[in-house]
């Protein structure tokens, strides 16, 4: 049919993902680089529309969001610890507090951690074969 992609070419869908290589009667053929619109990539073969033969696949999780030792148990909330008497107490505002609140929240914000982990993978028509993690590396934006 002529109204079939065929070739090489860019598709992007609704959601942001895309699709840029190989094309053949309309599915996705040879090599390609396919990009979810959360920034996951996978780069490898493809064979009627389905990941075909080996390839890699780049997932970016954000810190905390994984199940590594690095992260687990880790708080990034910080403990202030005081003695005060009882008047004073009663003077300290709610608006102090939030506004420590908001300053620790700032400091948080302005250190995201993600992790970026890259594995090899072998597919066979859409069946993933072989999964091995190659990289696995703790980055700061």
């Amino acid at each position: 049919r002529f109204d079939l992609r065929d070739g090489m070419g860019l598709y992007r869908w609704r959601n942001g993902d895309t699709y840029e290589g190989g094309w053949k009667d309309g599915e996705q053929s040879g090599f390609g680089c396919y990009k979810w619109h959360n920034s996951n990539i996978y780069e490898g073969r493809w064979l009627n529309g389905r990941k075909h033969g080996p390839g890699l696949l780049r997932v970016i999780v954000p810190s905390g969001d994984d199940d590594d030792d690095d992260d687990r148990g880790v708080s990034n909330a910080t403990t202030i610890t005081t003695t005060m008497t009882t008047h004073q107490s009663e003077q300290m505002s709610s608006t102090c507090i939030h506004q420590q609140q908001q300053h620790q929240q700032q400091q948080h914000q302005q250190q995201q951690h993600y992790r970026e982990r890259i594995f090899f993978e072998v597919w066979s028509l859409g069946i993933r074969r072989y999964h091995v993690e190659l990289v696995n590396v703790l980055r700061q934006e």
